[in-house]
């Protein structure tokens, strides 16, 4: 899940890196975004990263859940 929401430290330290070696999704909906102006598919990735990361964390919710029952 962190790797998910991790911007900052990629865009601090490498600027997405040589090449884009090391962008990650939520580097690319920047880039779509502000360098090449298209919104419409920033916007659209950035709803998908949002999507991903709220199933992760009620997949995440309902194993805590078991495992308070389980002990």
């Amino acid at each position: 899940m962190t790797a998910i929401l991790t911007f900052d430290i990629v865009y601090v330290l490498t600027g997405g890196g040589p090449a884009d070696a090391t962008s990650l999704i939520s580097w690319f909906a920047y880039a779509e975004i502000f360098k090449f102006l298209n919104l419409g598919a920033g916007i659209a990735l950035s709803i998908i990263i949002a999507l991903i990361t709220l199933i992760l964390i009620i997949l995440y919710m309902r194993a805590l859940k078991t495992e308070d029952m389980i002990s």
